[in-house]
């Protein structure tokens, strides 16, 4: 039964992935021109998203998915008590493990996260910040119908 379920979810996986593709190749495509996202991570925060279509802004992109610090308030007190997992558990995942991916071969999610270690945060937290900007860089190159630039310097400018 195993290796039937093993089967099912490859076949599966291979059949979402070829529609993502078919329906949206332009946002696959600039996706994947992001050093750490990989055509898994796209489709999966195609699907997720809905095409990027549900979202306004790159926070709300970060809220939906789980990543955004849970500020706890009552009187006077704010305690932060880590990020809040709202989202995919999976794409949480995936989205962790692309950041290691980051950091070493996308030039500002690299400089991002030393500078979060230089000023000592814990490797974890910086990893997080890190997944934060990579869902920036997505919602970017989807929302403005651009391919990623390392180089990027960031210009004023309203999203229609």
């Amino acid at each position: 039964m195993l290796a039937h379920f093993q089967v099912a979810i490859t076949t599966l996986t291979a059949e979402i992935q070829q529609l993502t593709e078919q329906h949206f190749p332009s946002q696959i495509r600039r996706l994947t021109s992001i050093a750490g996202i990989s055509t898994t991570i796209a489709t999966a925060l195609i699907d997720v998203t809905g095409g990027f279509r549900q979202f306004h802004s790159a926070k709300a992109l970060a809220k939906y998915i789980g990543v955004v610090p849970v500020v706890y308030q009552s009187g006077k007190s704010n305690i932060t008590k880590g990020i809040c997992k709202t989202g995919d558990p999976h794409l949480r995942a995936m989205l962790y493990m692309a950041s290691w991916s980051a950091i070493r071969y996308n030039k500002p999610c690299r400089e991002f996260y030393q500078r979060l270690k230089a000023a000592g945060k814990s490797s974890k937290l910086a990893l997080v910040a890190v997944i934060n900007k990579l869902l920036r860089q997505a919602f970017a190159v989807v929302k403005f119908d651009e391919d990623f630039n390392p180089n990027y310097q960031p210009i004023l400018r309203s999203v229609a």
